[in-house]
Parts: structure tokens; sequence; C-alpha cells
């Protein structure tokens, strides 16, 4: 018995597949936008595209940090300038009760505003209403200017 086999057929067959494969991967570029489909497209690029799209979330992440960091400046700014202004009525309340003019009725007043004042100061610095959590250094667990917490960014 003899097999008979058209190498001609059987190349065109081959040449077909292999351009409709190509054909394939280039309606799949065209359709997706983008250069690279599967990973073996062009795996330098991908690994390229991979490690900016992950330095892209760490930059995000450290936006969100600085952010976080400029709110809970302005929380500070805020609470101290409050501070300040009971500071400075206390300043005031001081020197109007060294006034001789001012009768004992009026010197017993500025003494219970200014007591009332100095509590509230400690009510407000010892409950951590000024933001954090009391500590009156405004620590928050990280001295690293650069936008990280703790080593990670």
């Amino acid at each position: 018995m003899v097999i008979n086999t058209n190498q001609n057929a059987v190349e065109a067959t081959s040449t077909f597949q292999k351009s409709h494969a190509a054909m394939n991967r280039s309606i799949a570029r065209l359709s997706t936008g983008s250069k690279i489909v599967q990973p073996s497209d062009d795996v330098a690029g991908l690994s390229n595209s991979e490690k900016m799209l992950a330095q892209g979330s760490r930059i995000e992440a450290a936006r969100v940090n600085i952010q976080n960091a400029v709110s809970l400046t302005q929380t500070a700014d805020g609470f101290l300038s409050s501070m300040n202004d009971v500071l400075n009525r206390m300043s005031e309340l001081s020197v109007l009760a060294q006034d001789v003019t001012k009768s004992a009725g009026d010197q017993a007043l500025y003494n219970t505003e200014f007591e009332k004042l100095k509590e509230h100061l400690r009510d407000v610095i010892g409950n951590g209403d000024n933001g954090t959590d009391g500590d009156p250094n405004w620590n928050m667990g990280s001295t690293d200017p650069s936008g990280s917490f703790n080593g990670i960014v």
C-alpha cells in the first residue's frame, strides 16, 4: 500500500495557520488598543509597564500620606489657634485683675473666669481633644519626611 502526500498542500495549510494566528493577534491588539495583549507579546515591555504601575501606586500612596499630614497640620493649627485665644484671654484677665481701680467683686469675677479657662485648657489637653491621642508632642508615629510610614511608602 502506498500513501501519497501532497507536500504543497501541507505547506500551504501550515502557512495559512500561521497567517491566521498572526491576524488574530493583530485584531486583538487593535480591538483592545493595547500593544501587549498577552505577556508573550512583549515580555520586557510588560515588565516595564508593571514596574511603572507599581511606582504610580507608591506615588499615589505617598500623595495620600502627604494630604493626611496636611490635614493633621491644619487640625493642629486650628486647635493651637483656639488655645492661643484662651491664653490671650487669660493674660488679659490677669492684667485686668491687677488694676487698682477695680473692685473686689470685679477681681473675683476675673479670677473665676481665669480659673474656668485654666480648667478648660487642662480638660482639652488631657482628653486628647486636640486631634491626637493625647500626646502633647503631636507624635503620630513617623518622623520620616519622605511620605513613608514605618518604612512603608
